[in-house]
């Protein structure tokens, strides 16, 4: 989308503005980075591959990508020194990417909630598996690069000063711009609110199957519940930061500009890159597992030696035999003619898991384990194998 070079701005910036952007710019570049990059390693190493847990590392790295190609650009361009440094290729360039990485990021929070919303309307029904998430991830990349294209062909640096430009005709440049704003925000805001609307409703007065248990019940609803609610929080999150902008971009984009437009911009532009480092904050603070994860990995990358003692959360259950959900899955796997009614879900047992993963994982595949005493010696006998 047409940026601020093809907007009218009229007044600069003090020292002292510049300089409290550039501290909140470094201090977004640092927790952003540093939160998605431990995203990335809780995924990779403890989470299970599920579909959801792909698509949010998916997220992750579009932050990170995000976050490397916007900050320091914004940070030593726009504010300080004014005029294009770089060469045409990293013209063309940069622009491509950061609108390939917006655009990546709108549609994968949309596949995330239609994803979630077929899992709560149409629980028997085939799930997305790795192989077909993966390719839908590969179709989200190459669309948005698609849509990004033509960024890569007007832009141009014009001189006297140098200036990193999109040389098009105005009416070529609104269509794209239109375009481009409403497939990626407007159209994919409207299925997210959509989505997670009937998901709340469904899941807050949705009884769960079966004969009535009110412990079962109870927690169920609250895994559920904690699952809908982080991941609302997480769009949401997104789509409220992402909207000043646009509006702001729009009003310049028809206007001949008004006073303090410079520093609207700046402050709406330092609102949607604060996007980035969103994620990880909510995670911490809504998922107790990836929270206990999070400290874990932190002291290790930090090597803060006493709390590296913190080793992520294991399942316990009642005959005090520890495996992970990668355990219980592989059992269930190489035993496919056992009698599933034997079998209970981690998220109903009364002996629940050390540290639950409160909705995350368990909401997104059922994981199950044997209840009768011959099964538990079998399944005691493959965990002790570390299968």
């Amino acid at each position: 989308m047409s940026d601020q070079n093809n907007t009218t701005i009229t007044d600069d910036l003090s020292i002292t503005t510049k300089l409290v952007f550039t501290c909140c710019y470094i201090t977004i570049f640092f927790i952003g980075l540093l939160g998605n990059i431990l995203v990335c390693i809780v995924i990779i190493k403890d989470l299970r591959r599920s579909v959801t847990n792909i698509f949010l590392f998916n997220l992750s790295c579009a932050d990170i990508l995000n976050i490397i190609l916007v900050i320091p650009s914004t940070t030593i361009i726009d504010l300080w020194i004014g005029y294009w440094p770089f060469d045409i290729i990293m013209c063309k360039s940069l622009p491509f990417l950061q609108c390939l990485t917006i655009v990546v990021t709108s549609f994968t929070y949309v596949i995330i909630s239609t994803d979630r919303f077929f899992v709560v309307f149409y629980p028997m029904r085939a799930r997305l598996t790795l192989k077909k998430s993966k390719g839908i991830l590969c179709g989200i990349w190459a669309i948005s690069a698609a849509l990004g294209f033509p960024l890569l062909i007007v832009s141009k640096v014009e001189h006297s000063p140098p200036k990193c430009q999109e040389a098009w005709s105005t009416k070529a440049s609104t269509v794209y711009s239109m375009i481009l704003l409403t497939t990626q925000y407007f159209v994919p805001l409207f299925f997210i609110l959509s989505t997670y609307s009937a998901i709340a409703a469904r899941v807050w007065l949705q009884q769960a199957p079966g004969e009535r248990d009110e412990n079962r019940d109870r927690r169920l609803a609250k895994s559920k519940r904690k699952m809908v609610k982080m991941m609302i929080a997480v769009s949401l999150a997104y789509a409220i930061s992402q909207l000043p902008r646009h509006i702001t971009w729009l009003y310049l984009f028809y206007s001949q500009g008004f006073q303090w437009a410079n520093l609207i911009w700046n402050i709406v532009v330092l609102l949607q890159i604060s996007s980035t480092c969103y994620n990880p904050i909510i995670y911490c603070w809504m998922n107790h597992s990836y929270r206990h994860r999070f400290i874990y990995y932190l002291c290790v990358l930090t090597k803060m030696n006493a709390f590296r003692q913190l080793n992520p959360p294991k399942f316990r259950t009642n005959t005090n035999t520890e495996f992970s959900s990668g355990m219980l899955t592989q059992y269930v796997k190489q035993n496919p003619n056992i009698d599933k009614s034997r079998y209970l879900t981690a998220g109903i047992l009364k002996s629940k898991p050390a540290y639950p993963s409160e909705g995350m994982e368990l909401d997104d595949k059922l994981i199950s384990y044997p209840t009768n005493p011959s099964a538990i010696v079998h399944f005691k006998a493959i965990s002790d194998h570390k299968l």
